[in-house]
């Protein structure tokens, strides 16, 4: 599956942080560059989404990809706004979609096919 796809280095997806009886939207971007393996998530996040980098991993891992330490990348997930706090574990999914499309082993859907 790994390195079937061009790699890219850079994707976005979007989540929503709870907020009241609504919702705010999150923009979560993973951005892959050369150098010593580094993970790490950035962006007002609490310890759950901190917690995310062992969940993805595993999770990226027992689906039959190349997890995040394997590769010799520093990985770094944003979450925006900056001035939002993140909290929760429902993050899980739009960071490891994030990495997987930046690494180059899914393809992004486009805005015509949501």
């Amino acid at each position: 599956m790994a390195g079937a796809l061009p790699k890219h280095g850079y994707a976005k997806t979007l989540a929503a942080q709870p907020v009241g009886s609504g919702a705010e939207l999150v923009s979560v971007e993973a951005d892959l560059t050369r150098g010593l393996h580094n993970f790490s998530v950035v962006g007002l996040a609490d310890k759950a989404v901190e917690e995310a980098r062992d969940r993805i991993s595993a999770a990226i891992r027992h689906s039959g990809y190349k997890p995040p330490k394997q590769q010799n990348k520093r990985i770094v997930l944003s979450l925006s706004p900056a001035d939002l706090k993140k909290e929760g574990s429902h993050y899980d999914l739009a960071l490891a979609l994030a990495y997987l499309i930046a690494a180059g082993d899914l393809l992004p859907l486009s805005e015509e096919t949501l």
